[in-house]
């Protein structure tokens, strides 16, 4: 059986996107061992942070979180623009229809204030 929180969060983020038929297979799915298979088919934050990422391969914000990423980043002011920029860029594929990718929303934020409130 697929845990509530789990389930919950693909509702929320994952209900309503390019992923929808697969989340609509789940929810009516009652075999568990079907379920495991169905789910393998759903994106991680994981996957869909670095799905959004690959996106921005040729953008200066690219080259910026992937410094952040490999521990590079110059200071903490370079760390929160780049931050800001990813944040800002997966609010543009949401508001272009990709909207699985609002799960990374709270995530990066949440990373860009915990930043802030150090400097």
């Amino acid at each position: 059986m697929i845990e509530l929180k789990k389930l919950a969060w693909i509702e929320k983020y994952l209900k309503g996107t390019k992923y929808n038929r697969i989340v609509e297979a789940l929810l009516l799915e009652r075999n568990e061992s079907k379920q495991k298979d169905i789910l393998e088919k759903l994106p991680t934050i994981e996957v869909l942070l670095a799905e959004l990422v690959e996106k921005l391969k040729g953008k200066s914000v690219y080259d910026t979180i992937k410094k952040i990423s490999l521990g590079e980043g110059k200071d903490d002011y370079v760390t929160a623009k780049g931050l800001s920029s990813l944040w800002t860029h997966a609010v543009i594929e949401c508001e272009h229809g990709n909207k699985e990718f609002r799960c990374l929303l709270p995530l990066i934020l949440e990373k860009l204030n915990e930043l802030v409130y150090r400097l």
